[in-house]
């Protein structure tokens, strides 16, 4: 178990992203490693941030989903915003 977060093994991160009409579109990210990380609090918003710094040895960028309801591929690929120090999903090694 990792006493620090620079520490942990490399990992991928899956990002996907809907809008309101049902256009999906993902974007992978491989071989993450966190070089360091910050934390700061705001009390006027009661809100505790984290941030991570890492390098990636590869971007997959934003692709449509196809969707399972039509034979055709979303061709309008909303990119939803998101921070990445906030939102990724990490896959165990293990």
């Amino acid at each position: 178990m990792p006493w620090y977060s620079d520490q942990i093994l490399p990992f991928d991160i899956t990002l996907a992203g809907t809008n309101e009409e049902g256009a999906a579109s993902t974007m992978k990210i491989t071989g993450v490693e966190i070089l360091n990380e910050g934390s700061g609090i705001s009390i006027d918003d009661a809100v505790t941030e984290f941030q991570a710094s890492f390098v990636a040895r590869f971007v997959e960028p934003w692709q449509a989903v196809t969707s399972p309801f039509s034979s055709d591929t979303i061709n309008s690929v909303t990119i939803i915003r998101c921070r990445l120090s906030c939102h990724f999903f990490h896959k165990n090694p293990g």
